[in-house]
C-alpha cells in the first residue's frame, strides 16, 4: 500500500518540492489579519482553511464532532484537496471523505461574491456584510452546511508567522479563529439533522514542507470559561523541533514560555501505524508550571487515510484541565486548584513514515 502511494504521489510531490524552493524567497511581514487574507494567496506553495468543532442536533441533542479542510497547493500547477470527517459521539462511529485534484484546471475567477475556494461542488464562501463564513461539503452520504460568525483572530508565533526552518521547512503564516458560533445542518448515517455549536478555524499559508515532517497539534476549548488554547509540537529532525502554545480568553492573549506533551496510551491502525493517545499537556510560563490538560479521544479510531496527502489521525477528545499555579490572562486571574472541563481536537501527522 505504501509503495503504491509513493508511485501515485511521485509527480505531484516532485512538482511541489520544486515550486516550494522557488517560493521560499517570499518572506512574510505580516502584522495583522485582514479580510483579504481569507482568500487564496498566490506565489505560496501551500495553504489551507481548517475547521473543527462540536455540534449538537436540535431534535435529539446528539453530539457530533466535525472537521473539514480545504488545501490549495501551488507547485507551479495548482492542486486542491478536501478532507472531511464526522464523529458521532453518541453512537461511537467515525466517517471521513477525501477529494483531490492534483492538477486543478485554472478557470476565470468566480463571479460569486466572496467565493474563497471550491472543489467538485463543495465550497467555502465569505460574506463580508454578515462577517460570516459559509462551509458546504457533501460526499457519498456525508455532508455539512454551516454558517459561522467570525470572531477576533489570534496570531501564533512572531506576529502571525512561524519559522520552521529556512533550509528544511520554510515558514507559515498562522492565525486561528477559536470560537466561531455556527448553525446549519449535517448529513450523517441517521439522516439530515439541524445543528448548532462552535467551530475553530485555522488559516495558514506559506512555503513550507508537509513531507517528512511530524507534528502533534491540539485546539483545546473550555467554552464555559471562555478559555481557548492551541498547543503544537513540531519536529522534522532532532535538530529542528520546537513546541509553541497560545492561550486566549475574552480579555487577552498569551504565548507560554514552555509546553511539554506526553502520552500514556497507543492506538494501532489496521495497517500497523502506531499513534500515541491519552495526552497530558503541561504549560509553563515565567519558569513555573501553570496548568495541566488531559486530552483523551472519544473514539480511538479517528484515522484518516489519504492517497495524495500523508495519512494522519484527526479527532475529537475530552479535555480536563487543572490549574497548578495562579496566573493572569488579560487581567483575569486563574487560581491554583481550579478545574475546567471542555473538549479538544487533536491532529497527529507524520507517524506513517
Amino acid at each position: 500500500m505504501m509503495r503504491l502511494k509513493r508511485m501515485v504521489t511521485f509527480l505531484p510531490n516532485l512538482m511541489y518540492a520544486l515550486g516550494r524552493q522557488r517560493m521560499l524567497k517570499n518572506p512574510e511581514t505580516l502584522a495583522s489579519f485582514e479580510a483579504n487574507h481569507h482568500f487564496p494567496h498566490k506565489n505560496h506553495s501551500i495553504e489551507w482553511w481548517y475547521f473543527s468543532g462540536l455540534l449538537k442536533t436540535e431534535d435529539t441533542g446528539s453530539s457530533f464532532g466535525f472537521y473539514a479542510t480545504f488545501f490549495r497547493i501551488e507547485a507551479p500547477f495548482e492542486g486542491r484537496i478536501l478532507h472531511f470527517g464526522l464523529t458521532d459521539i453518541c453512537r461511537g462511529t467515525f466517517s471521513h471523505r477525501n477529494l483531490a485534484i492534483p492538477f486543478y484546471p485554472q478557470h476565470p475567477a468566480s463571479k460569486t461574491r466572496g467565493h474563497i475556494i471550491s472543489l467538485l461542488g463543495n465550497s467555502l464562501i465569505y460574506n463580508e456584510d454578515q462577517n460570516k463564513l459559509y462551509l458546504g461539503v457533501k460526499s457519498r452520504g456525508l455532508g455539512i452546511n454551516l454558517g459561522m460568525k467570525l470572531c477576533e483572530p489570534v496570531s501564533h508565533g512572531r506576529g502571525g508567522i512561524i519559522e520552521y526552518s529556512r533550509n528544511q521547512c520554510g515558514h507559515s503564516v498562522y492565525y486561528s479563529f477559536p470560537c466561531l458560533e455556527c448553525s446549519g445542518d449535517i448529513l450523517h448515517a441517521g439522516g439530515m439533522s439541524k445543528v448548532s455549536g462552535t467551530s475553530w478555524h485555522d488559516r495558514q499559508w506559506g512555503s513550507f514542507s508537509i513531507r517528512n515532517c511530524k507534528w502533534d497539534w491540539f485546539s483545546v476549548r473550555f467554552e464555559k470559561d471562555h478559555l481557548y488554547i492551541m498547543a503544537l509540537r513540531y519536529y522534522s529532525s532532532k535538530e529542528n523541533s520546537f513546541s509553541t502554545c497560545t492561550l486566549k480568553n475574552e480579555a487577552g492573549v498569551m504565548q507560554t514560555d514552555h509546553v511539554t506533551i506526553k502520552s500514556e496510551d497507543v492506538f494501532v491502525t489496521k495497517n500497523g501505524i502506531r499513534y500515541p493517545m491519552g495526552f497530558t499537556i503541561t504549560l509553563a510560563n515565567e519558569g513555573r508550571q501553570i496548568l495541566h490538560i488531559k486530552a483523551v479521544p472519544y473514539i480511538k479510531d479517528q484515522y484518516i487515510t489519504s492517497t495524495i496527502t500523508p495519512s494522519y489521525w484527526e479527532g475529537i477528545c475530552t479535555a480536563e484541565c487543572c490549574i497548578t499555579a495562579d496566573f493572569s490572562l488579560g487581567g483575569f486571574i486563574y487560581c491554583a486548584g481550579a478545574r475546567l472541563s471542555g473538549y479538544s481536537y487533536m491532529e497527529l501527522t507524520g507517524y506513517e513514515t
